[in-house]
């Protein structure tokens, strides 16, 4: 298995090609008009490059989720990808739930602001 140092290395390799990733994709998403889907289309691959989950069921070290439900998926039997599979289902869920009602409440605000009446003094 991996040392300590390996593996806070093996960290630190996978989080600048996540970073990299995420630049790249920030800037294909840049010129979409609408902000919302923007904004959500960018949420999502944040949350699937930088979800975690354990490596295995009986060790402490942490693995990024997408990586796991692929090798799993890709080299197991077809229900074991389902370990890392859902967590991360579940974390994208909950993203675009929470960016969802983010810009929901946005454009609540923005409506009943453009709706007042501008002071007659």
């Amino acid at each position: 298995m991996f040392s300590d140092q390996e593996y806070y290395y093996a960290w630190i390799y996978y989080l600048l090609g996540a970073a990299v990733c995420i630049a790249c994709w920030w800037l294909l998403t840049a010129k979409l008009k609408q902000a919302e889907v923007r904004s959500l289309l960018r949420t999502v691959v944040v949350v699937v490059l930088l979800t975690p989950w354990y490596t295995t069921g009986t060790s402490g070290y942490l693995s990024p989720a997408v990586v796991i439900t692929f090798i799993e998926g890709l080299f197991d039997d077809n229900h074991t990808f389902a370990r890392a599979g859902i967590p991360l289902l579940v974390a994208v869920t909950a993203s675009v739930v929470l960016s969802l009602a983010y810009h929901c409440v946005r454009w609540f605000m923005r409506r009943s602001a453009s709706e007042q009446p501008a002071d007659a003094s």
